[in-house]
């Protein structure tokens, strides 16, 4: 097998894959268009600093709160319900027009870095649920493959309409793209499972999580 026959074959998780795609992309173009509007309305490296750091946060104090969500929750409902709230926080940011809309940007940053740190985790123990088992290690490579992809496509692509159309146009973009991603991910179907087959699930959930969180920290600085 190769990891191209392997998402040909996987039909429900090409949803899951097309939806990570999108938000992903779209998320891209939301981190270079408030990079571009927050030197434009501060002129400062100390805020851009600050942006920084507020972005972080989540991903070390809530990603374990998502994790465990993740296992008590419907997995779906968590996904699109985030993508959901995740729409008013990026179109949030349309309202800056200057120094005194700073809170909207470094709150709008906030909360969509906290959903994508409950996010993650969902996604990430939703694919050995998606997924057959002795499927799992290329649909990891194919994981691994995407989010390079996704971190390469968006920023360029961002950048590039950041400039033409400007930082709204990249920020509507974006709440389409949650929504778009919701409405995918709301047409999963998750199969039931067994006791004896969650408890493999789980393992194997493990794996894949390991490999996947040390490609992030590998990508963690440019995703920033």
């Amino acid at each position: 097998m190769t990891n191209w026959s392997v998402w040909k074959q996987e039909a429900n998780y090409q949803k899951l894959f097309w939806a990570g795609v999108i938000n992903g992309i779209g998320n891209r173009f939301t981190q270079v268009a408030l990079l571009a509007l927050l030197y434009q309305v501060t002129g400062s490296g100390v805020a851009i600093g600050l942006l920084f750091a507020i972005r972080m946060a989540p991903f070390f104090f809530i990603a374990p709160i998502g994790g465990m969500l993740a296992d008590r929750f419907s997995k779906k409902a968590i996904l699109v319900t985030v993508d959901f709230l995740r729409v008013p926080a990026v179109l949030g940011l349309l309202f800056v027009k200057g120094p005194e809309d700073l809170w909207i940007v470094y709150a709008s940053a906030f909360l969509i870095a906290m959903g994508e740190a409950i996010y993650s985790p969902a996604r990430m123990s939703s694919i050995p649920a998606l997924v057959k088992s002795d499927r799992l290690i290329y649909v990891n490579a194919i994981e691994q493959i995407m989010i390079g992809a996704v971190l390469i496509i968006g920023s360029s692509t961002g950048g590039i309409l950041a400039y033409f159309l400007g930082n709204n146009a990249a920020f509507i973009i974006n709440g389409i793209t949650f929504m778009l991603s919701a409405l995918l991910i709301s047409r999963l179907a998750f199969p039931a499972v067994s006791e004896e087959n969650g408890k493999k699930r789980k393992r194997q959930l493990r794996v894949l999580q390991r490999d996947l969180y040390l490609a992030l920290l590998h990508l963690l600085p440019f995703l920033s």
